[in-house]
Protein backbone atom coordinates (compact mmCIF):
# COMPACT_ATOMS: atom_id res chain seq x y z
CA UNK A 1 0.00 0.00 0.00
CA UNK A 2 1.08 3.50 -0.83
CA UNK A 3 1.44 5.85 1.75
CA UNK A 4 -1.29 8.08 0.56
CA UNK A 5 -3.77 4.70 1.50
CA UNK A 6 -2.12 5.01 4.92
CA UNK A 7 -5.03 6.13 7.23
CA UNK A 8 -4.93 8.74 9.50
CA UNK A 9 -4.16 6.45 12.51
CA UNK A 10 -1.22 5.39 10.83
CA UNK A 11 -0.24 8.96 10.07
CA UNK A 12 -0.01 10.70 14.20
CA UNK A 13 -1.70 8.28 16.46
CA UNK A 14 0.90 5.59 17.22
CA UNK A 15 3.13 8.27 18.38
CA UNK A 16 0.72 10.58 20.01
CA UNK A 17 1.66 11.27 23.57
CA UNK A 18 0.56 14.54 26.12
CA UNK A 19 3.69 16.23 24.91
CA UNK A 20 3.29 15.44 20.94
CA UNK A 21 1.99 19.09 20.73
CA UNK A 22 5.13 20.37 22.40
CA UNK A 23 7.63 18.48 20.52
CA UNK A 24 6.32 19.36 17.02
CA UNK A 25 5.72 23.18 18.12
CA UNK A 26 9.68 22.97 19.08
CA UNK A 27 10.41 21.57 15.70
CA UNK A 28 8.76 24.14 14.13
CA UNK A 29 10.59 26.86 15.58
CA UNK A 30 13.84 25.45 15.33
CA UNK A 31 13.03 25.27 11.44
CA UNK A 32 11.72 28.84 11.29
CA UNK A 33 15.05 30.22 13.21
CA UNK A 34 17.03 28.31 9.94
CA UNK A 35 14.14 28.93 7.25
CA UNK A 36 15.46 32.13 5.78
CA UNK A 37 18.71 31.30 5.44
CA UNK A 38 17.72 29.22 2.75
CA UNK A 39 13.93 31.27 1.76
CA UNK A 40 15.30 35.06 2.64
CA UNK A 41 11.35 35.83 1.49
CA UNK A 42 10.33 34.85 4.57
CA UNK A 43 9.87 37.45 6.93
CA UNK A 44 12.19 38.47 10.12
CA UNK A 45 8.78 37.99 12.42
CA UNK A 46 7.88 34.61 10.67
CA UNK A 47 4.30 36.33 9.68
CA UNK A 48 4.56 34.74 6.81
CA UNK A 49 5.66 31.04 6.92
CA UNK A 50 2.85 27.82 7.55
CA UNK A 51 3.55 24.84 8.11
CA UNK A 52 1.14 21.94 7.45
CA UNK A 53 2.97 18.91 9.24
CA UNK A 54 2.77 15.43 11.14
CA UNK A 55 4.47 12.43 12.14
CA UNK A 56 4.11 9.62 10.14
CA UNK A 57 4.45 6.04 10.06
CA UNK A 58 5.47 4.08 7.37
CA UNK A 59 5.13 -0.19 8.24
CA UNK A 60 5.65 -3.54 6.35
CA UNK A 61 4.49 -2.76 2.43
CA UNK A 62 4.15 0.80 2.50
CA UNK A 63 6.15 3.21 0.11
CA UNK A 64 5.47 6.05 -1.84
CA UNK A 65 5.43 6.04 -5.86
CA UNK A 66 8.51 7.70 -7.76
CA UNK A 67 6.71 11.50 -8.19
CA UNK A 68 6.90 14.92 -7.97
CA UNK A 69 5.39 17.15 -5.86
CA UNK A 70 4.28 19.49 -8.50
CA UNK A 71 3.43 23.83 -7.90
CA UNK A 72 1.01 24.87 -5.36
CA UNK A 73 0.42 28.26 -4.74
CA UNK A 74 2.66 29.58 -1.97
CA UNK A 75 4.25 26.01 -0.85
CA UNK A 76 7.83 26.28 -1.64
CA UNK A 77 9.72 23.17 0.66
CA UNK A 78 8.91 20.03 2.53
CA UNK A 79 11.16 19.02 6.05
CA UNK A 80 11.77 15.41 6.45
CA UNK A 81 13.11 14.86 9.94
CA UNK A 82 14.01 10.93 10.53
CA UNK A 83 13.06 10.32 14.10
CA UNK A 84 14.36 6.30 14.40
CA UNK A 85 17.10 5.33 15.85
CA UNK A 86 19.33 2.97 13.69
CA UNK A 87 19.33 -0.52 14.20
CA UNK A 88 22.31 -2.57 11.62
CA UNK A 89 20.89 -5.50 12.54
CA UNK A 90 17.79 -4.97 10.17
CA UNK A 91 17.27 -3.66 6.70
CA UNK A 92 13.72 -2.17 6.94
CA UNK A 93 14.07 -0.18 4.06
CA UNK A 94 11.93 3.03 3.47
CA UNK A 95 14.55 4.81 1.84
CA UNK A 96 14.02 8.09 0.34
CA UNK A 97 15.31 8.02 -3.32
CA UNK A 98 15.69 11.77 -4.33
CA UNK A 99 16.87 11.51 -8.34
CA UNK A 100 16.47 15.04 -9.94
CA UNK A 101 14.60 16.82 -12.11
CA UNK A 102 14.33 14.89 -14.82
CA UNK A 103 12.51 11.68 -15.24
CA UNK A 104 15.22 8.72 -15.30
CA UNK A 105 18.01 10.61 -14.10
CA UNK A 106 19.65 7.72 -11.65
CA UNK A 107 23.02 9.27 -12.24
CA UNK A 108 22.12 12.08 -10.12
CA UNK A 109 20.17 9.66 -7.52
CA UNK A 110 20.33 10.02 -3.49
CA UNK A 111 19.20 7.81 -1.15
CA UNK A 112 18.67 9.03 2.60
CA UNK A 113 18.42 6.69 5.03
CA UNK A 114 15.21 6.79 7.54
CA UNK A 115 17.17 7.02 10.66
CA UNK A 116 17.87 9.57 13.18
CA UNK A 117 19.84 12.20 12.53
CA UNK A 118 19.18 12.40 8.92
CA UNK A 119 17.69 15.96 7.71
CA UNK A 120 16.02 16.48 4.15
CA UNK A 121 14.74 19.45 2.96
CA UNK A 122 13.14 19.23 -0.79
CA UNK A 123 12.92 22.36 -2.56
CA UNK A 124 9.48 23.22 -4.83
CA UNK A 125 10.36 26.38 -6.05
CA UNK A 126 13.45 26.28 -8.06
CA UNK A 127 13.54 21.94 -8.25
CA UNK A 128 11.07 20.13 -7.84
CA UNK A 129 12.90 16.81 -7.96
CA UNK A 130 11.33 13.54 -8.12
CA UNK A 131 11.18 11.13 -5.10
CA UNK A 132 10.00 7.47 -3.78
CA UNK A 133 9.77 6.25 -0.73
CA UNK A 134 11.23 2.57 -0.86
CA UNK A 135 9.50 -0.27 0.54
CA UNK A 136 9.30 -0.77 3.87
CA UNK A 137 10.02 -4.24 5.20
CA UNK A 138 10.93 -6.88 7.87
CA UNK A 139 8.81 -5.36 10.54
CA UNK A 140 10.97 -1.85 10.58
CA UNK A 141 8.36 1.35 11.75
CA UNK A 142 9.55 4.48 9.93
CA UNK A 143 8.55 7.17 11.74
CA UNK A 144 9.12 11.05 10.53
CA UNK A 145 8.34 14.71 11.20
CA UNK A 146 6.95 15.72 8.10
CA UNK A 147 6.25 19.32 7.37
CA UNK A 148 5.08 21.45 4.42
CA UNK A 149 6.34 24.93 4.68
CA UNK A 150 4.27 28.01 3.03
CA UNK A 151 4.50 31.54 2.57
CA UNK A 152 1.18 33.21 3.17
CA UNK A 153 2.14 35.87 1.21
CA UNK A 154 1.73 33.85 -1.84
CA UNK A 155 -1.24 31.37 -0.99
CA UNK A 156 -4.72 32.10 -2.58
CA UNK A 157 -7.61 34.18 -0.52
CA UNK A 158 -9.34 31.06 -0.86
CA UNK A 159 -6.53 29.07 1.09
CA UNK A 160 -6.10 31.97 3.34
CA UNK A 161 -9.80 31.57 4.38
CA UNK A 162 -8.87 27.55 5.04
CA UNK A 163 -6.29 28.14 6.76
CA UNK A 164 -7.25 31.32 9.19
CA UNK A 165 -10.30 28.92 10.33
CA UNK A 166 -8.00 25.81 11.53
CA UNK A 167 -5.23 28.30 13.09
CA UNK A 168 -1.92 26.79 11.05
CA UNK A 169 -0.83 30.46 11.03
CA UNK A 170 2.49 30.26 12.83
CA UNK A 171 3.82 33.63 13.76
CA UNK A 172 5.66 35.95 16.49
CA UNK A 173 2.76 35.57 18.20
CA UNK A 174 2.98 32.39 18.66
CA UNK A 175 6.34 33.02 20.38
CA UNK A 176 8.77 32.57 17.60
Amino acid sequence: KTAYEISTRDWSSDVCSSDLHDYTFEINELIAKNIRKFYPEINADYSNLIFSDAITLYKDGDHIEKHRDGSNQGRFCAILIYLNSEDPNVDGGGHLVVSGNIEGDSENEIKIKPVRGNVVLLDFNRHDPFHTVELVKNGFLRYAYLAFLWNFDKVSEEQKQVWEKKLFHYSRKNNF
